[in-house]
C-alpha cells in the first residue's frame, strides 16, 4: 500500500516546480518498515522570464531558513514579502551569508554564481548546498528537505538560471506502468491470502470430524 501512496504522490506533484520524485524503498529489516527517499536527477527547464524564478544547477539544493534550524529545497520560485524580504514558496527567508536578505524591490539580476544585484548594489549571493546523497536527507514539509547534520555550502556556484524554473523529474508513463504493475502485485498477493485462509479453513473442519 505504501508503494501505491508513493507513486500517486509522484502522479499528484508533476506539475509542481522542482519536484523531486520519490523513489520506494522497501524495508530489508525484519520488522518491515518501508518508505522512500527523493531522487535529485534535474528536471527539465521552463523559461518564465520572471526576475525572482531561478533554476538550480544540477541535483544541488537552495538553503532556507527554517523555524528550527536550516532547510533545504530545489524549488526556486521566490518571492518578497511584505517586509521585502527574499522568501521561498513556503514563505521561509532564503539563507544569503546565514541570514535573510531585504531587497528593495523584485527588479533584481541574479548572477550565474548566485549573486543578488539590486541596480549596482550586491545583496549577496544565494547558498547553495551540492552534490548531496539522496539518504542524506529527510522530508520535512513539501518541497523541504533537512539533514541530521549541517551539509556545507558550495564555495563555487555556477549555473544558476534567472528567469527559469526546472519541471518536476516525474515521468508520467513510468510512473503508469510503475502503479499498475504494483497494483497487479497486490492483487496477486492478495489472492494467494484468500487460497491460504481456504486452505486454512478446509483443515480446521476436517479436523473437527474427528
Amino acid at each position: 500500500m505504501q508503494q501505491v501512496e508513493v507513486v500517486g504522490n509522484n502522479l499528484a506533484n508533476i506539475n509542481t516546480p522542482a519536484f523531486s520524485r520519490h523513489i520506494y524503498i522497501a524495508s530489508q529489516q525484519t520488522d518491515g518498515a518501508s518508505g522512500s527517499q527523493p531522487d535529485l536527477s534535474p528536471g527539465t527547464l521552463l523559461s518564465t522570464n520572471r526576475a525572482l524564478d531561478v533554476a538550480l544547477p544540477g541535483g544541488s539544493l537552495l538553503k532556507l531558513l527554517g523555524h528550527a534550524g536550516a532547510v533545504y529545497t530545489r524549488n526556486g520560485r521566490l518571492f518578497l514579502d511584505a517586509q521585502g524580504q527574499l522568501v521561498s514558496a513556503q514563505g521561509l527567508p532564503v539563507s544569503v551569508g546565514g541570514s535573510p536578505v531585504n531587497l528593495p524591490s523584485s527588479e533584481v539580476r541574479i548572477d550565474s554564481d548566485g549573486t543578488i544585484w539590486s541596480g549596482q548594489d550586491r545583496f549577496g549571493q544565494l547558498e547553495l548546498v551540492e552534490n548531496t546523497t539522496a539518504n542524506s536527507l529527510r522530508v520535512v514539509g513539501a518541497g523541504l528537505f533537512a539533514s541530521d547534520f549541517p551539509l556545507p555550502v558550495s564555495s563555487t556556484v555556477s549555473g544558476v538560471r534567472q528567469g527559469m524554473l526546472e519541471n518536476s523529474n516525474v515521468d508520467a508513463a513510468y510512473e503508469m506502468v510503475k502503479l499498475m504493475a504494483t497494483m497487479r502485485q497486490m492483487e496477486a498477493s492478495q489472492k494467494i491470502i484468500q487460497a491460504y485462509d481456504g486452505m486454512m479453513s478446509e483443515a480446521l473442519s476436517n479436523l473437527g470430524q474427528f
